[in-house]
């Protein structure tokens, strides 16, 4: 299972929904955010995130044609890279006592889990940006200012920045973060 979170941007145009929360210095829930009706599969109080699995389950799902919260709303996808420390529930089964609040059309995604309200921006240590749909000048070509800006800003913060467009860039993101961390280590 992978260390850190991943929250896609799935909204159009994903670099100016992705400044817009990091303006707002947090990843928000529609309610959180003001909205009089539910943004999200999940309802307004929550928003999803996922957490990388066992390259087994996605192969079985591939197979069985099931969607994964990671092929569906991260490979490929904008999506901030949040710390692994947040508290967070279940998509699958349904969280014990909210049950009813699950709609029947909600997918329920063993990898994905659900945050009450929101993250905070202090949790965001990077975005993730679909480098192969840049090349083909889809977004760049639409929203080059945003993504300029984006780029910018996730500098500025010192974030890290990935390229999504691999099955494996997750596990490779992963790996180099740990090999910078027993650098500094050793350094110490």
């Amino acid at each position: 299972m992978s260390k850190y979170f991943y929250h896609g941007v799935t909204t159009f145009p994903p670099c100016e929904e992705m400044l817009d929360e990091i303006k707002a210095q947090a990843i928000l829930s529609s309610k959180k955010m003001g909205y009089s009706h539910p943004a999200g599969m999940y309802g307004p109080n929550y928003i999803s995130v996922c957490r990388k699995g066992p390259v087994e389950s996605y192969q079985r799902c591939q197979e069985e044609r099931v969607p994964t919260a990671f092929t569906r709303n991260i490979q490929n996808h904008f999506c901030f890279i949040v710390r692994g420390d947040l508290e967070v529930l279940p998509t699958f089964p349904a969280p014990v006592g909210l049950e009813e609040d699950w709609d029947d059309i909600s997918p329920r995604l063993f990898d994905e889990f659900l945050v009450k309200d929101g993250i905070p921006l202090s949790k965001v240590i990077g975005i993730g940006i679909p480098k192969k749909a840049l090349e083909q000048g889809f977004y760049r070509n639409r929203f080059h200012d945003s993504l300029e800006e984006l780029y910018q800003v996730a500098t500025a913060l010192e974030w890290d920045i990935v390229d999504t467009t691999s099955f494996t860039f997750i596990e490779e993101y992963e790996k180099e973060k740990e090999k910078q961390k027993q650098r500094i280590i050793k350094r110490i």
